[in-house]
């Protein structure tokens, strides 16, 4: 059996206490935290309902007789978000069932909070193990990205500097630093190191977003 030393998500070489995993402890938390975006009352999932309303005059394509058709009004990626076959509760009902599966479960209730909350836990043993991780993480930061960009929730993580950790290749990373008010932490985007938090830089990033 051949030993992973690369996440199979971020492609990230992975540490020593990481050798064999599938995916760095990085990706399993920013997974965790996907999840947690979009669950709950005010999470990204519920916010999808109120981006329905329309943002112009709905008025849809012209007809032969030339009047216009009329239109649904509402962003269309708003109800591909919400479908009930494609959208983000099938995606995450079906990573649910395929873990199970794995796992010799079988789901009980299909709800999307337990799905997210089913994720969560199980999400440490898909990052070690599933065959699959790398399209599962793929996927939900797809969703997640989608969900805040149609309901306008900007990521409250800003970029606070620049990466200067030394690759294995002697190269400097060069990655985007973001800080995360939820864990407290620095983190580079690319290669996923943590590094010190700079306070200095994270109020500037803070007042620049505000602006």
């Amino acid at each position: 059996m051949t030993t992973l030393n690369r996440c199979t998500s971020c492609r990230a070489a992975l540490r020593v206490e990481e050798t064999g995993r599938q995916g760095c402890l990085a990706c399993q938390q920013t997974a965790a935290q996907g999840l947690r975006d979009l669950s709950g009352r005010t999470g990204l999932y519920a916010a999808l309902s109120g981006a329905l309303a329309p943002s112009g005059p709905a008025v849809g394509p012209r007809t032969s007789g030339g009047a216009s058709e009329p239109s649904l009004g509402c962003d269309a990626r708003v109800l591909d978000l919400m479908s009930p076959t494609t959208g983000v509760h099938a995606v995450l009902l079906s990573w649910t069932v395929d873990w199970y599966r794995l796992m010799g479960l079988r789901l009980q209730d299909p709800r999307f909070e337990t799905l997210c909350r089913t994720l969560a836990f199980h999400v440490d043993w898909a990052a070690r193990q599933h065959p699959a991780w790398a399209d599962f993480a793929t996927e939900l930061r797809r969703q997640v990205a989608l969900c805040r960009e149609v309901t306008g929730q900007a990521d409250r993580r800003p970029t606070v500097g620049t990466c200067r950790r030394i690759l294995p290749d002697r190269t400097e990373c060069g990655g985007d630093l973001r800080y995360d008010p939820e864990t407290v932490t620095t983190r580079c985007r690319a290669c996923r190191t943590t590094a010190p938090v700079d306070w200095r830089a994270v109020r500037a990033a803070v007042t620049r977003t505000a602006a």
